[in-house]
């Protein structure tokens, strides 16, 4: 592989994207505790076991099948690519739509409602005309107001969206302890 082993290139790929579902294969067990610096799925031993390898792959569609949505654009004549929950929250302003995460900010040509329909509406929700929030980083909702993780800036509730934005914050909390 050019000079470097499968365990430092699941390394790097881990370091480029953390949503990549990595596997290893391999023939000697004594490397199996060396990969999970790379947060592997699954790893798998030479002789491959048929049954082994269906519950693998099966693992794998399954972790696929969860992954947040993606959204793809470009910005800045570079083309981007976002998993939905590393997205903090969507605002419009001045006729552009900027998407906040925590390390960068992106405008890009589309109305807040265009892209709104684009993103995972698990997770994702209207709270005003200028702004989507993603629920999983509220850190508290008081009266019309939403603070957020990650983000000093306090994002308002509209009148229009408050008893839908109180619904489906409800919904999400009580999802995440249904699992």
């Amino acid at each position: 592989m050019g000079g470097i082993n499968g365990i430092e290139t699941g390394e790097r790929i881990r370091n480029i994207d953390n949503h990549a579902v990595i596997v290893f294969v391999t023939s000697y067990m004594t490397y199996a505790s060396k990969c999970y610096s790379s947060s592997p799925l699954w790893f798998l031993l030479k002789p491959i076991d048929g049954a082994e390898f269906e519950k693998m792959f099966s693992a794998v569609r399954k972790k696929l099948a969860r992954q947040s949505k993606v959204i793809a654009f470009t910005y800045d004549k570079t083309q981007v690519r976002l998993f939905c929950e590393d997205i903090i929250y969507c605002e419009s302003q001045d006729h552009n739509t900027w998407i906040y995460t925590k390390d960068e900010r992106y405008r890009i040509g589309k109305k807040l409602s265009d892209l709104s329909s684009a993103l995972d509406t698990d997770t994702m929700f209207r709270v005003h005309k200028s702004f989507v929030v993603n629920f999983s980083f509220i850190k508290t909702i008081s009266g019309n107001e939403i603070k957020l993780y990650h983000c000093d800036r306090t994002i308002p509730i509209s009148r229009t969206y408050k008893k839908e934005v109180t619904e489906n914050y409800t919904k999400f909390i009580e999802r995440d302890f249904c699992i």
